[in-house]
Protein backbone atom coordinates (compact mmCIF):
# COMPACT_ATOMS: atom_id res chain seq x y z
CA UNK A 1 0.00 0.00 0.00
CA UNK A 2 2.96 2.26 0.16
CA UNK A 3 4.24 2.65 -3.38
CA UNK A 4 0.53 2.69 -4.11
CA UNK A 5 0.01 6.46 -1.96
CA UNK A 6 3.14 7.58 -3.17
CA UNK A 7 2.59 6.76 -6.81
CA UNK A 8 -0.83 8.66 -6.20
CA UNK A 9 0.90 11.48 -4.43
CA UNK A 10 2.91 12.16 -7.81
CA UNK A 11 0.00 11.72 -10.07
CA UNK A 12 -1.86 14.55 -7.58
CA UNK A 13 1.25 16.74 -7.71
CA UNK A 14 1.89 16.66 -11.46
CA UNK A 15 -1.77 17.31 -12.11
CA UNK A 16 -1.57 20.37 -10.22
CA UNK A 17 1.51 21.64 -11.60
CA UNK A 18 -0.39 21.54 -15.14
CA UNK A 19 -3.38 23.05 -14.00
CA UNK A 20 -1.14 25.47 -12.77
CA UNK A 21 0.72 26.05 -16.06
CA UNK A 22 -2.84 26.68 -17.26
CA UNK A 23 -4.08 29.00 -15.18
CA UNK A 24 -0.67 30.97 -15.88
CA UNK A 25 -0.63 31.12 -19.36
CA UNK A 26 -4.70 32.33 -19.31
CA UNK A 27 -3.63 35.29 -16.58
CA UNK A 28 -0.52 36.32 -18.36
CA UNK A 29 -0.08 40.48 -18.76
CA UNK A 30 -1.58 41.71 -22.14
CA UNK A 31 0.93 42.52 -24.80
CA UNK A 32 2.76 46.02 -24.63
CA UNK A 33 2.07 49.13 -27.32
CA UNK A 34 4.32 49.52 -29.97
CA UNK A 35 6.60 52.46 -29.57
CA UNK A 36 5.62 54.40 -32.63
CA UNK A 37 1.95 54.51 -30.70
CA UNK A 38 3.43 55.71 -27.98
CA UNK A 39 5.86 58.66 -29.61
CA UNK A 40 2.86 59.62 -31.53
CA UNK A 41 0.99 59.72 -28.39
CA UNK A 42 3.31 62.06 -27.20
CA UNK A 43 3.97 64.63 -30.10
CA UNK A 44 -0.17 64.75 -30.53
CA UNK A 45 0.20 65.90 -26.13
CA UNK A 46 2.88 68.48 -26.93
CA UNK A 47 0.78 69.97 -29.96
CA UNK A 48 -2.17 70.38 -27.68
CA UNK A 49 0.26 72.07 -24.88
CA UNK A 50 1.92 74.41 -27.53
CA UNK A 51 -1.42 75.39 -28.86
CA UNK A 52 -2.88 75.89 -25.76
CA UNK A 53 0.07 78.31 -24.69
CA UNK A 54 -0.35 80.44 -27.87
CA UNK A 55 -3.72 80.89 -26.99
CA UNK A 56 -3.18 82.23 -23.61
CA UNK A 57 -0.02 84.67 -24.39
CA UNK A 58 -2.74 86.15 -27.47
CA UNK A 59 -5.38 86.87 -25.15
CA UNK A 60 -3.26 88.01 -22.95
CA UNK A 61 -1.52 90.71 -25.10
CA UNK A 62 -2.71 94.16 -24.68
CA UNK A 63 -2.31 97.75 -26.41
CA UNK A 64 -2.00 101.20 -24.49
CA UNK A 65 -3.52 104.11 -26.10
CA UNK A 66 -0.35 105.95 -27.67
CA UNK A 67 0.95 108.95 -25.83
CA UNK A 68 3.65 111.45 -26.34
CA UNK A 69 6.41 111.88 -24.32
CA UNK A 70 8.46 114.39 -24.33
CA UNK A 71 12.58 113.87 -24.23
CA UNK A 72 15.43 116.51 -23.19
CA UNK A 73 18.60 115.82 -24.84
CA UNK A 74 21.78 117.76 -24.42
CA UNK A 75 23.46 118.94 -27.51
CA UNK A 76 26.71 120.55 -28.85
CA UNK A 77 26.59 122.92 -31.59
CA UNK A 78 29.96 124.13 -32.90
CA UNK A 79 30.48 127.10 -35.06
CA UNK A 80 32.91 129.31 -35.63
CA UNK A 81 33.40 132.93 -34.60
CA UNK A 82 35.90 135.64 -34.91
CA UNK A 83 38.39 136.27 -32.40
CA UNK A 84 38.01 139.99 -30.55
CA UNK A 85 40.43 142.31 -30.96
CA UNK A 86 42.52 144.34 -28.01
CA UNK A 87 44.24 147.13 -27.76
CA UNK A 88 44.35 146.93 -23.80
CA UNK A 89 47.96 146.68 -23.09
CA UNK A 90 48.27 149.86 -24.89
CA UNK A 91 45.78 152.05 -23.21
CA UNK A 92 46.98 151.07 -19.96
CA UNK A 93 50.19 152.26 -20.28
CA UNK A 94 51.77 154.46 -17.42
CA UNK A 95 55.06 154.65 -18.22
CA UNK A 96 55.42 157.92 -20.31
CA UNK A 97 59.54 157.06 -21.59
CA UNK A 98 57.61 154.27 -23.23
CA UNK A 99 58.20 154.11 -27.18
CA UNK A 100 57.93 150.92 -29.13
CA UNK A 101 57.48 150.38 -32.45
CA UNK A 102 54.05 148.46 -32.42
CA UNK A 103 51.68 146.83 -35.20
CA UNK A 104 47.96 147.01 -33.85
CA UNK A 105 44.60 145.00 -35.15
CA UNK A 106 41.65 146.84 -34.72
CA UNK A 107 38.71 149.42 -36.20
CA UNK A 108 39.38 152.49 -37.77
CA UNK A 109 37.44 155.24 -35.82
CA UNK A 110 36.67 158.99 -36.94
CA UNK A 111 35.61 161.85 -35.07
CA UNK A 112 34.92 165.18 -35.51
CA UNK A 113 36.03 167.29 -32.50
CA UNK A 114 35.27 170.58 -34.63
CA UNK A 115 32.95 171.96 -37.21
CA UNK A 116 31.94 175.42 -38.78
CA UNK A 117 30.87 177.54 -42.13
CA UNK A 118 34.50 177.44 -43.30
CA UNK A 119 37.01 174.53 -41.20
CA UNK A 120 36.10 170.81 -40.03
CA UNK A 121 38.62 168.95 -38.14
CA UNK A 122 38.49 165.23 -37.10
CA UNK A 123 40.63 163.27 -34.86
CA UNK A 124 41.53 159.26 -35.88
CA UNK A 125 41.42 156.29 -33.49
CA UNK A 126 42.25 152.99 -33.60
CA UNK A 127 39.55 150.88 -30.98
CA UNK A 128 38.95 147.19 -30.44
CA UNK A 129 36.02 145.44 -29.37
CA UNK A 130 36.06 146.49 -25.91
CA UNK A 131 35.69 149.95 -26.04
CA UNK A 132 39.64 150.79 -25.52
CA UNK A 133 40.97 153.74 -28.32
CA UNK A 134 44.44 155.10 -29.36
CA UNK A 135 45.07 158.40 -31.23
CA UNK A 136 46.60 158.19 -34.60
CA UNK A 137 48.80 160.73 -35.33
CA UNK A 138 48.48 160.26 -39.41
CA UNK A 139 51.40 163.55 -39.70
CA UNK A 140 50.86 167.26 -39.66
CA UNK A 141 49.58 166.83 -43.17
CA UNK A 142 47.56 163.92 -43.05
CA UNK A 143 48.42 160.99 -44.82
CA UNK A 144 45.80 161.29 -48.14
CA UNK A 145 46.35 157.82 -49.53
CA UNK A 146 44.21 156.22 -45.77
CA UNK A 147 41.70 158.77 -45.92
CA UNK A 148 38.79 156.42 -47.98
CA UNK A 149 39.44 154.05 -45.41
CA UNK A 150 37.84 156.00 -42.33
CA UNK A 151 33.94 156.17 -42.33
CA UNK A 152 32.48 159.65 -41.83
CA UNK A 153 32.39 160.55 -37.67
CA UNK A 154 32.14 156.47 -37.21
CA UNK A 155 33.84 153.09 -36.87
CA UNK A 156 34.54 150.71 -39.98
CA UNK A 157 33.38 147.41 -39.70
CA UNK A 158 35.94 145.83 -40.89
CA UNK A 159 39.80 145.37 -39.31
CA UNK A 160 43.10 146.64 -40.13
CA UNK A 161 46.74 146.42 -38.70
CA UNK A 162 47.65 149.64 -37.74
CA UNK A 163 51.83 149.96 -37.93
CA UNK A 164 54.52 152.27 -36.31
CA UNK A 165 55.65 153.91 -33.01
CA UNK A 166 53.66 154.02 -30.26
CA UNK A 167 54.42 156.51 -27.46
CA UNK A 168 53.89 159.40 -25.37
CA UNK A 169 53.60 162.98 -26.54
CA UNK A 170 51.72 166.43 -25.84
CA UNK A 171 49.83 164.85 -22.46
CA UNK A 172 48.46 161.56 -23.89
CA UNK A 173 49.84 158.34 -25.84
CA UNK A 174 49.69 157.89 -29.27
CA UNK A 175 50.52 155.90 -32.14
CA UNK A 176 52.23 157.64 -35.16
CA UNK A 177 51.40 155.89 -38.02
CA UNK A 178 53.58 154.66 -41.10
CA UNK A 179 51.11 152.12 -42.39
CA UNK A 180 47.58 150.64 -42.49
CA UNK A 181 46.46 147.31 -44.36
CA UNK A 182 43.46 146.04 -43.98
CA UNK A 183 43.44 142.83 -41.94
CA UNK A 184 40.84 140.18 -41.13
CA UNK A 185 40.12 138.97 -37.80
CA UNK A 186 41.13 135.05 -36.70
CA UNK A 187 38.33 132.65 -36.63
CA UNK A 188 37.77 130.46 -33.63
CA UNK A 189 35.83 127.23 -32.93
CA UNK A 190 33.56 127.36 -29.97
CA UNK A 191 31.25 125.02 -29.20
CA UNK A 192 27.64 125.84 -27.40
CA UNK A 193 25.79 123.34 -25.40
CA UNK A 194 21.59 123.19 -25.29
CA UNK A 195 19.00 121.54 -24.21
CA UNK A 196 16.68 120.09 -26.97
CA UNK A 197 12.98 118.99 -26.55
CA UNK A 198 11.61 115.71 -28.83
CA UNK A 199 8.58 114.62 -28.94
CA UNK A 200 8.21 110.67 -28.88
CA UNK A 201 5.33 108.93 -29.88
CA UNK A 202 5.32 105.59 -28.30
CA UNK A 203 2.25 102.59 -27.72
CA UNK A 204 2.51 100.24 -25.11
CA UNK A 205 1.91 96.62 -24.99
CA UNK A 206 0.96 94.33 -22.03
CA UNK A 207 0.77 91.04 -21.31
CA UNK A 208 -1.53 89.80 -19.07
CA UNK A 209 -1.70 86.39 -18.11
CA UNK A 210 -4.17 86.23 -15.52
CA UNK A 211 -6.35 88.13 -17.87
CA UNK A 212 -5.18 85.66 -20.88
CA UNK A 213 -6.66 82.34 -18.55
CA UNK A 214 -9.50 83.76 -17.46
CA UNK A 215 -10.90 84.46 -20.86
CA UNK A 216 -9.97 80.90 -21.54
CA UNK A 217 -11.68 79.34 -18.18
CA UNK A 218 -14.82 81.91 -18.34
Amino acid sequence: MGKEDEIIRKDIERGAERLLEKEGKKTASPAKEPRSYMLMRSIIALIIVLVIIIIIVMLSVSFQPSTDNVVSKEVTIYADAPVKVSIEKYTNMTDRKYSETVSLVGYLKEEVVQTDAKTRRTTAYIVDDYGNKIKLFLGYYGLPQYDNLFVDNSTTTDTYNVSGTFRYANIEYRLDVVNITQQDRKIQEIATTSIQNTTENSTGMVLNLTYGLKKILG
